[in-house]
C-alpha cells in the first residue's frame, strides 16, 4: 500500500522484480570509499537519485542509486562509506514516483461478459 497515495494497492510484479534485482545484485570491490565523492555520484544522505528504504525482520537498511554510467549505476549502502557500481539497481529500474508504483489494473472482465458499469459517488 502507498500510504501518500490513499492507501492505493502496489503492483505486485513491480515489487516482485525490484526484489529479485535486490536479490540477484552482487558487489564486488567497491569503486570508492571517499566521503567526498559521494555527492559527486549522487549517493549521499542528503544528495541522491534514488533512497530505497528496506524492512526485514523489524531492521532497516537504506540504499542509495545515483549517478549512472553506460548500463551500471553507482549504489551505496546508507551508514557505509563504500560505493559500488551495480547494472541491477540503477535509478530507471526504482520508480522515483508513487504513481510508478502503483497497481493501475483493479479488474479484469472479459469485455463480452460486461453488460454494463455503474459508478457511483
Amino acid at each position: 500500500m502507498i500510504a501518500s497515495h490513499y492507501n492505493q494497492p502496489v503492483d505486485p510484479a513491480k515489487i516482485a522484480t525490484l526484489v529479485a534485482a535486490l536479490i540477484d545484485a552482487e558487489a564486488s570491490v567497491p569503486i570508492t570509499s571517499d566521503l567526498k565523492r559521494q555527492a559527486e555520484l549522487h549517493v549521499a544522505d542528503n544528495e541522491y537519485d534514488r533512497k530505497l528504504t528496506v524492512t526485514m525482520g523489524g531492521r532497516q537498511q537504506t540504499i542509495y542509486i545515483g549517478l549512472t554510467t553506460g548500463q551500471t549505476a553507482a549504489v551505496r549502502l546508507g551508514g557505509r562509506p563504500e560505493i559500488y557500481e551495480s547494472s541491477r539497481i540503477t535509478p530507471w529500474s526504482v520508480a522515483g514516483d508513487p504513481a510508478g508504483w502503483m497497481q493501475k489494473t483493479y479488474a479484469q472482465h472479459a469485455p463480452i461478459a460486461m453488460k454494463a458499469v455503474e459508478v457511483v459517488n
